[in-house]
């Protein structure tokens, strides 16, 4: 009814028993639902003792749906040659690895994948030693749920096309010629996450201070933009200043994907203006046109900000040609990565001038912060892609973000950052730990951690592991290489958030764990899926996808002038691109006779 609610899926004694003179202390504290003494409200005048034949009656008559610790079979279900792994490799990463259970395996989800707000870890999916698969989510609102549910949830349409594979009524002698069957679709390698959530897109304190800055001002506010701007002037301000305990330092790649005319250059004037208020302002750069050049800013600034724009350029330059300049880039931020916590030798060419106007060789930069913010249109980066520059390693050590579309016009203001988000960044930019931070030997502060910080990363970094063996498995280098370095990229950005949320006192929470793994985990999930759509093994196959992108864009069907157009290829290519799509059962050939002459039209097979 409206005033009362029964939980159903409560039936095991152990939850619905209160042992009189004990605290029922369910969920937090408050005024409308304190925690309350269990006790006995009422009590019959004769208490009699209930016999074992009593007892052994009940048991007897008890309903032949009655639930037990594992459910019933209308939520599992036998899938002899169902790979469960790669299954939940594909479509659960979050499980993680298995528990033994009974005989069988089961998986506990963090959070119910039907109800967020179900975070109790009541949400399991089983396997029985028959092979049987199970899930329960142990909460009255996901009674209904069972593992059909789950795998329809995940991934959309799969009893479908299963159906459809397994019919036994032969149709094709009524269908309309030169139709293509459906076939069923293998699961997709990397699927889409989607674009990523804006509450993945909060750090608070010092960087939702600077987001909310760059968003007043700007004449259009993008929240990705401004975002991915304030966490890398954070990571430039405590460069060559902080560490955790695992010897990570600030330094990151950020490339933030958005389409002209979306303001990706607004971030870069807050940037550049809170780093002038803050007198670091000569440590941000703007470009850089050869790795050599590159090295030479380091040494006279050992922590720096590159703000470049069409960043796609270096890869493309990797891609399509063999440009010294572009393979010394590549060599020296490589190099630069993996330098911030210990001592870079410079090129043996590099010198300085001393005081006394003497000339002496310059042997090395110790830790040096390189932190970069590059933007570019997402079609042209993606397009700049390829296997080699993917599995390479600079691609993995980018953080990607996609802006998504121009938002609406705001109301821009001066960029007049408050005192305190001044002193913050000030205080950041001068930290010192005791007296012994120099330009030439740092000595960075330990950001602490809590032991549940300690923990979840020791989980993340397991997962990525996990994830890397899988890809390891199936042969694809571009993941393997993304995932080996997916635990890096979060403890960086952990450590970032607890500075963030405490300038003056940071420390690292699981909260902050929490944040790093999910804002990394979905957007390596997006990159791979972006990189599959884009990268491909010859310029042939390219062009083919390219078609099918085409098509998807315009809903799955295109008259043949028009993709001749869009695709702008020659009648003869593009006639090989066509059948090439058709023998593989990717796109199907129709023609609308209502014209004259009848118009070819390419449609995409679902």
């Amino acid at each position: 009814s409206e005033q009362v609610a029964i939980d159903t899926s409560v039936h095991n004694p152990a939850r619905i028993w209160r042992l009189p003179g004990t605290m029922n202390c369910k969920g937090d504290s408050i005024p409308e639902r304190p925690h309350r003494m269990a006790r006995i409200l009422e009590e019959p005048q004769d208490i009699v003792s209930v016999s074992r034949e009593q007892m052994q009656d009940i048991v007897s008559h008890q309903s032949e749906d009655t639930q037990t610790d594992v459910p019933d079979d209308d939520w599992k279900h036998t899938m002899p040659a169902f790979d469960l792994d790669s299954w939940i490799a594909q479509y659960c990463p979050e499980l993680g690895s298995p528990q033994p259970w009974k005989g069988g395996r089961k998986w506990i989800f963090p959070v119910c994948p039907f109800n967020e707000a179900h975070a109790n870890k009541s949400a399991v999916l089983i396997q029985e030693p028959s092979g049987a698969v199970a899930f329960k989510c142990h909460h009255n609102g996901c009674s209904g749920n069972d593992w059909r549910a789950l795998r329809e949830l995940r991934e959309p349409g799969c009893y479908d096309r299963r159906e459809e594979a397994n019919s036994d009524v032969d149709l094709s002698g009524i269908l309309k010629p030169n139709r293509i069957e459906k076939q069923e679709k293998e699961a997709p390698l990397f699927p889409n996450p989607g674009p990523v959530p804006d509450k993945l897109l909060s750090i608070p304190g010092f960087i939702d201070d600077v987001v909310k800055l760059s968003m007043q001002s700007a004449p259009y506010p993008n929240r990705v933009l401004s975002f991915t701007g304030a966490l890398a002037l954070l990571a430039f301000l405590v460069g060559r200043k902080v560490q955790d305990k695992r010897d990570n330092r600030s330094n990151i790649y950020l490339i933030a994907l958005a389409d002209s005319g979306t303001g990706k250059d607004h971030p870069r004037k807050v940037n550049f203006n809170i780093a002038f208020r803050a007198g670091v302002a000569g440590a941000i750069g703007d470009a850089f046109a050869s790795g050599e050049g590159l090295e030479d800013a380091l040494f006279m600034h050992p922590s720096m900000l590159f703000q470049a724009d069409e960043f796609d350029c270096i890869f493309n330059t990797l891609k399509y040609s063999k440009d010294n300049r572009a393979e010394s880039i590549n060599e020296k931020l490589l190099k630069f990565y993996g330098a911030s916590n210990t001592i870079y030798p410079l090129r043996k060419k590099a010198s300085a001038k001393k005081k006394d106007g003497t000339v002496h060789e310059i042997a090395h930069i110790v830790n040096p912060n390189l932190v970069l913010l590059g933007t570019a249109i997402p079609q042209y980066f993606y397009e700049s892609l390829s296997r080699r520059v993917l599995e390479n390693g600079l691609v993995a050590r980018c953080i990607i973000v996609e802006a998504g579309k121009r938002g609406e016009a705001g109301n821009p203001q001066p960029i007049t950052p408050s005192d305190s988000l001044i002193r913050a960044a000030t205080y950041l930019a001068n930290l010192d730990v005791n007296g012994n931070l120099t330009n030439e030997y740092p000595k960075p502060l330990i950001i602490t951690e809590t032991p549940e910080a300690t923990a979840a990363l020791r989980e993340v970094q397991q997962e990525c592991d996990r994830r890397y063996n899988f890809y390891e498995a199936q042969n694809e280098g571009a993941a393997k290489a993304l995932w080996a370095r997916a635990h890096e990229k979060v403890c960086k950005l952990a450590m970032l958030h607890g500075i963030s949320s405490n300038v003056y006192n940071p420390l690292i929470t699981d909260k902050s764990v929490k944040w790093a793994w999910k804002f990394i985990d979905h957007l390596t999930r997006r990159m791979l899926y972006m990189a599959d759509r884009y990268v491909y093994e010859n310029i042939f196959d390219e062009k083919c996808q390219r078609a099918i992108r085409k098509l998807q864009e315009h809903g799955g069907r295109l008259p043949h002038s028009k993709l001749l157009r869009l695709l702008h290829e020659s009648a003869d290519s593009m006639k090989k691109i066509a059948e090439t799509l058709q023998e593989k059962g990717t796109v199907q050939v129709e023609y609308d006779s209502s014209v004259r002459p009848a118009a070819k039209i390419y449609r995409l097979v679902e």
